[in-house]
């Protein structure tokens, strides 16, 4: 059901405060929080990379105190397991700069986004995500945003285990986070119709995930 928006009636503002975003890396398993957090901002983390043993993804962690929204795995041949994590948490106020305990394996990247509304945020209402991966090129995916509740905040999240070609596609997204090679998150605030996104075949294994929140 949707609920009320951010400054209630429907209105309400969204701002993106500040992202961090670490590169890929074995074993990188943590990323420090946003330097100046205020409760009731919204913090939501992506989580991507590959595991190092076979087609074995890195294993799931949902850090501490954080709700986990979805993870998604796609496992190609005998060699090949990946995973996306995405984890979400109304701040208490408490988090600057805090070092968040994620995934850790072989290539991990992060990347962690922070919004404030023009009052608290209190609740998320998420979309059941959209996911596909395989070794070939991701079906597109619409994100059906329509009829929902403002203030919204749609995600698409794109992973290779090569090289990610320009042609990720979108409407044009208020942000476009892109830590490695392998590994881009867009945002899109307050969509006012559905809209599509997609990605090529870039690589042995490729994924890609879409969801949205709407916020109260």
């Amino acid at each position: 059901m949707p609920v009320a928006a951010v400054g209630g009636g429907g209105g309400g503002t969204l701002t993106t405060i500040a992202r961090i975003a670490t590169t890929s890396a074995v074993n990188n398993n943590t990323i420090n929080a946003p330097a100046s957090i205020n409760a009731g901002d919204l913090l939501v983390l992506f989580d991507s990379g590959r595991g190092s043993v076979g087609p074995t993804p890195a294993a799931d962690v949902i850090p501490s105190g954080w709700t986990g929204i979805y993870t998604h795995i796609t496992v190609v041949g005998a060699s090949l397991g990946m995973r996306t994590r995405v984890s979400y948490k109304i701040a208490d106020g408490s988090e600057d700069s805090s070092n968040i305990v994620g995934m850790s394996d072989l290539s991990i990247s992060k990347v962690m986004i922070q919004y404030r509304g023009n009052i608290a945020i209190t609740g998320v209402a998420l979309s059941t995500p959209v996911t596909d991966g395989q070794a070939g090129d991701p079906a597109a995916q619409t994100v059906a945003v329509s009829g929902a509740t403002q203030p919204v905040i749609a995600w698409a999240n794109y992973v290779t285990d090569t090289t990610l070609s320009a042609a990720i596609s979108g409407i044009t997204a208020s942000n476009t986070y892109s830590p490695v090679a392998q590994h881009t998150v867009k945002d899109f605030l307050t969509p006012a119709s559905s809209f599509t996104v997609d990605m090529n075949d870039d690589g042995d294994g490729n994924m890609l995930s879409s969801f949205y929140a709407e916020l109260s």
